[in-house]
């Protein structure tokens, strides 16, 4: 098995419509993973609350690059 450099994660891929399921979520819970996790009407993909704080995390760096590239 190879590893990666050490302290070095890979960045977690963030489809399009991975970032149009998940805006919902932001909008509703935030930052309250554990909480959106539990909403089955939101979270239909049944994501964990680590999943959705890593795609939230990919979601937020996403929209920084967007911002930056349209300045």
């Amino acid at each position: 098995m190879l590893a990666g450099p050490p302290g070095k994660k890979r960045p977690t891929k963030l489809s399009v419509d991975d970032a149009n399921y998940l805006e919902p979520i932001i909008k509703k819970y935030g930052d309250n993973y554990e909480r959106a996790a539990k909403d089955i009407k939101l979270n239909r993909m049944q994501w964990t609350a680590n999943q959705i704080a890593k795609k939230h995390e990919s979601y937020n760096n996403l929209m920084k690059e967007i911002d930056e590239e349209q300045q």
